[in-house]
């Protein structure tokens, strides 16, 4: 305890006076340990329901200063007044005199791809419910299935799925579900949409297969996952005529990549044609 806070009674004993600097420390410890615990309420509730308890923390927050985020009910979204917002736990900040000034941070989810982006299966639930299409598309084409595979979000493939999704629904660029796993080197994906008996040959817009993107992009790991699948086709050529074999780079992993190719009986354009003349 300062020394300037004690005086005397009237019986001549020291007496505990709060001086304003006191009453401060006491204000910002209780803001502190409130927004702490809204966090930890938020977290909690989050993980289990995927949406935040808004009355609790509207209550916790106001009595610190801080504005609680609205959480829309399914009514207003099935109406299509708003959107589901995810909120994440509050991040605490201090201004120089000491104050709180942090609020919880939100990941807005306005359409089901967004949902999909982020993995959140709750809030892709709640638009499913609402009446979403499971396989809308965004502005640039991409469905809810695309975004959860280009993120590598399994569990959200699954459960868009189990709900109808189209494991050969393409964006504008005619790129699949199978094209993205196999970019992005999501082989666990990538066998999930394969268990959907899809094309595993199909091609985009420039006529290249989910093997041409993976030998491109240099990931043996869904290479082979493409490779074992019974129908698949090692020597088909894009729209320029070349072989995932030529779409192997000259590096460490281009050469592991052309080894597994030719292992599956891969060749190059020009091997083939070689091949025809003789």
């Amino acid at each position: 305890m300062n020394p300037s806070e004690l005086s005397l009674s009237g019986r001549g004993l020291p007496r505990y006076v709060p001086t304003p600097r006191t009453s401060s420390r006491r204000f910002i410890c209780g803001a502190v340990a409130a927004v702490v615990l809204c966090a930890l309420i938020s977290y909690l509730s989050y993980a289990v329901n995927g949406v935040p308890p808004d009355s609790v923390q509207a209550t916790m927050l106001k009595a610190v200063g801080i504005k609680a985020p609205r959480v829309v009910s399914r009514r207003e979204l099935a109406g299509g007044t708003s959107a589901p917002t995810i909120s994440a736990a509050p991040t605490i900040t201090a201004s120089p005199s000491g104050i709180v000034t942090s609020v919880p941070t939100q990941i807005p989810a306005s359409t089901l791809t967004e949902a999909a982006k982020i993995g959140s299966v709750s809030a892709a639930q709640t638009f499913l419910n609402a009446g979403t299409d499971v396989n809308s598309q965004d502005e640039d084409g991409t469905t809810p299935l695309v975004a959860a595979a280009w993120h590598g979000h399994l569990e959200m493939v699954k459960f868009l799925i189990s709900r109808g999704a189209d494991v050969e629904w393409a964006d504008k660029s005619g790129f699949t579900p199978l094209h993205v796993a196999a970019k992005q080197g999501y082989e666990k994906v990538l066998e999930k949409l394969l268990s959907k008996d899809p094309d595993v040959n199909i091609k985009n817009h420039k006529r290249e297969s989910p093997l041409h993107i993976a030998a491109h992009f240099q990931q043996l790991e869904t290479a082979e996952v493409l490779l074992k699948q019974r129908y698949i086709k090692v020597n088909a050529h894009n729209e320029h005529g070349r072989t995932p074999l030529d779409m192997c780079k000259d590096t460490i992993k281009g050469e592991s990549l052309k080894k597994l190719l030719r292992k599956y009986g891969g060749k190059t354009a020009e091997e083939e044609e070689t091949e025809d003349e003789n």
